[in-house]
């Protein structure tokens, strides 16, 4: 299923970022699992800050 239920609908990186800032808005606290520090990934941890959201990062290194 692509984004927003729609069948064969291929992701739009041009939405990610408001995408990200609702989900923020939906929930209570934010877990980042295992994430490399890419763009989006720093981009919600500062939505977080900025809105002093709870954040949990959870990060396995063997």
């Amino acid at each position: 299923m692509g984004a927003c239920g729609y069948q064969n609908t291929p992701p739009n990186s041009t939405f990610f970022v408001s995408q990200n800032r609702l989900q923020l808005g939906l929930s209570q606290p934010s877990l980042i699992v295992e994430s490399e520090a890419s763009e989006g990934s720093m981009k919600y941890v500062d939505f977080c800050l900025q809105a002093k959201h709870k954040l949990f990062v959870y990060y396995f290194c063997p």
